[in-house]
């Protein structure tokens, strides 16, 4: 089901309205969500506020008597993009931050979550709005946490069997595979092994993570799948690894965050060899591999797949990638425990004009070595990091997200 024009200004219209019921001159309200339901029988599209109350009301004729099964995957990925368009218009409404829109059935029934209203990032998956978010924001604030150090102390060791401790210590070694890992009881350990050690790097650890290193140094053998075939064609050895003399992570680690002098806002945050890496499996099943493909995702698919078939043995996902409806514009996936979100990391060079191209192009040699004719530098490229992950299924799932 296509969305008319009409009923695209439709949508913008009533959005726009239920905006101006929060001037931003106003004091700001206490409000977490805005509520829009919509129904496939009568076409009406009508938001609330948490107390219920009416905010705007509007009939969709495309809607009316709508029998397509797939008619709320089609209305969510409508609606989500029409808010993501009109992010100027939501991030300025009266209402404290953060908040969202939540997409409802008849029954008042949740069907996802569309936007999240707090500085540039958007959530995405039903399942990252439970109740027990305190417990998953901690779990993705420990897995961040490994990521950024040179030292971990793993206290109460003696308190657990040694495989236990051998198996932690994988899992941290497949999420950080740089720190320095000591085992201690309570927090006995010399105190010159940890304070001023005069070992920290700001650069040197901002770089460690495991994903970054699988996004741009691991070399392996594509996937027996006739997808991978055709999608690496152009992809040989010859094409080789490069430098990246001006890839930077300067703010916090795992964020595409690089110099911009010459071409602002565009991401260059994975010109490199792309090849699928099997990861070694160790002894407790923990493993990575990356995920790359050229074609462009189809939103509601990849929502989809995260809210309801995300793998159950994957520890950290992260990585670029890019959908059909919105070609120039680069998003950062990222995974952490139970934790999701999808993050603007700006536009690809494909969408600069071509003289500046052809000069990055000089100075970016692996730039040209990994530019697809027909689609520039875009790319899906997510690593995977994770436990007795089945690969193969992971990558099936994925190739039936991606757009016709």
């Amino acid at each position: 089901m296509k969305a008319t024009e009409q009923t695209v200004q439709q949508i913008e219209r009533a959005i726009r309205k239920t905006a101006q019921k929060f001037p931003t001159d106003s004091e700001n309200s206490v409000i977490t969500d805005i509520h829009i339901k919509v129904s496939p029988e009568s076409g009406e599209m009508v938001s609330f506020d948490d107390d219920d109350m009416e905010l705007n009301r509007c009939v969709v004729e495309q809607w009316i008597d709508c029998n397509d099964d797939d008619f709320y995957t089609h209305v969510t990925t409508l609606l989500t993009n029409t808010l993501k368009r009109m992010s100027d218009t939501i991030d300025q409404m009266g209402i404290m931050k953060p908040f969202s829109f939540v997409l409802e059935d008849d029954d008042r029934n949740t069907v996802a979550d569309l936007y999240l209203a707090d500085d540039d990032t958007v959530i995405i998956g039903d399942d990252l709005m439970k109740d027990n978010i305190d417990e998953e924001d901690l779990a993705s604030l420990v897995i961040q946490q490994i990521e950024f150090c040179n030292i971990i102390l793993l206290n109460k060791a003696s308190e657990v069997t040694p495989s236990e401790l051998d198996h932690v210590t994988q899992i941290i070694r497949a999420i950080q595979p740089k720190a320095e890992i000591i085992p201690c009881d309570y927090g006995d350990i010399e105190l010159e092994r940890i304070l001023d050690t005069r070992r920290f790097n700001f650069d040197d650890v901002a770089t460690s993570a495991a994903w970054i290193d699988q996004i741009e140094h691991h070399h392996g053998e594509p996937d027996d799948d006739e997808e991978a075939e055709e999608e690496h064609h152009h992809h040989d050895d010859e094409h080789g690894h490069h430098d990246h003399d001006e890839h930077h992570h300067d703010d916090e680690p795992g964020h595409c965050d690089h110099d911009h002098q010459d071409h602002d806002d565009h991401c260059h945050c994975h010109h490199h060899h792309h090849d699928h890496e099997h990861g070694e499996v160790e002894e407790y099943g923990i493993g990575t591999f990356v995920y790359y493909r050229r074609r462009p995702l189809d939103l509601a698919r990849f929502d989809e797949f995260v809210a309801r078939f995300w793998p159950k043995g994957v520890i950290r996902c992260k990585g670029m990638c890019w959908f059909a409806d919105e070609p120039d514009v680069c998003y950062l996936f990222e995974q952490a425990g139970r934790q999701m979100g999808l993050k603007n990391a700006g536009q690809w060079y494909a969408t600069m004009p071509e003289d500046q191209l052809s000069e990055l192009m000089d100075r970016e040699p692996g730039l040209r070595r990994d530019w697809d004719e027909q689609y520039g530098d875009r790319m899906q490229k997510l690593v995977f990091i994770g436990q007795k992950m089945d690969k193969r299924s992971i990558i099936a799932r994925l190739d039936k997200c991606l757009a016709d």
